[in-house]
């Protein structure tokens, strides 16, 4: 199955959310949302119409202010590894050419910060923590 009839199986039998991993040298980018919520990806909720790189490219300005300078690659669609929702996807995209932003924007809440892809911070999702390995090998 390709991936474009994947995601489109995915979209209609599921949850999908979109992901980028920005990454700066041996660095990913993670957000911590309010409340208990652990350290993410930044990202959101896949809405149809709209294609899940779309998401993640405007979540990822709405979240953290970070623009991308091209298209991310598609590193893969993974499934809730913590099973908080059934049948719940994350198609994970990746970049390494961005553009930071002068400010945080002012919809963003809670942290935003760089880390080891090697050294993930306690609280870092599992679905972060697999991303990360995925990376470093």
């Amino acid at each position: 199955m390709t991936i474009p009839k994947l995601l489109m199986w995915l979209k209609l039998r599921s949850m999908l959310c979109a992901q980028v991993a920005l990454i700066e040298h041996d660095r990913i980018l993670l957000l911590r949302s309010g409340g208990n919520m652990g350290w993410e990806l930044p990202g959101g909720i896949v809405a149809p119409p709209e294609p899940p790189e779309a998401t993640a490219i405007r979540a990822l300005g709405q979240k953290t202010g970070y623009e991308l300078r091209d298209s991310p690659e598609l590193l893969g669609v993974f499934p809730d590894l913590e099973r908080v929702t059934p049948r719940l996807y994350f198609a994970v995209f990746i970049s390494c050419n961005f553009t930071a932003p002068s400010k945080l924007p002012v919809s963003s809440s809670g942290a935003l910060r760089w880390f080891p892809r090697d050294a993930l911070p306690q609280g870092a999702s599992p679905l972060c923590r697999k991303v990360a390995g995925v990376l470093v090998d």
